[in-house]
């Protein structure tokens, strides 16, 4: 790899048989494989490449799911407490999964946006059903008793 500088190959293994290179080791994210894979195959005489590279994130920016999910929990916290909705976080791999019920659906909505944008959250997967506390027939009495002049 010493054609390529921006390639810090000291963790990988390189084996040639026939024209056939395996590329085996652990690599800090996808462009850094990308990178090693496309400057192998420049390489004059290879005839196939089999990378069994692994990405292992080592990025200090990258958050565990622990984290993750308190930071989540803390910002619900901010919410729940005016709406008294009980709302259950789980975090796999960044993803972060909310389930309970609320009576509205902007309440669903505002839980959704509470922790969409904090750090580490790759994306929201939102399960939370708006179960309405009141009957229809209350809700239209309420909307005429504030829609009449008295």
């Amino acid at each position: 790899m010493r054609s390529e500088p921006t390639i810090h190959a000291t963790a990988i293994d390189i084996t040639v048989n026939d024209g056939v290179v395996t590329l085996e080791g652990d690599v800090d994210s996808a462009g850094e494989q990308w990178l090693i894979e496309t400057a192998t195959q420049r390489i004059a005489g290879i005839r196939r490449l089999s990378s069994q590279l692994k990405i292992i994130m080592t990025n200090p920016g990258l958050h565990a799911d622990s984290d993750i999910s308190r930071n989540c929990e803390d910002a619900l916290s901010n919410v729940i407490p005016q709406f008294g909705f009980p709302i259950l976080v789980r975090v796999s791999h960044g993803w972060v999964t909310l389930t309970g019920d609320v009576t509205w659906g902007y309440e669903r909505w505002i839980a959704e946006t509470a922790v969409s944008d904090l750090p580490g959250v790759c994306g929201v997967n939102c399960q939370i059903k708006v179960k309405p506390g009141l009957h229809y027939d209350e809700v239209d009495a309420l909307i005429q008793a504030a829609m009449s002049p008295y």
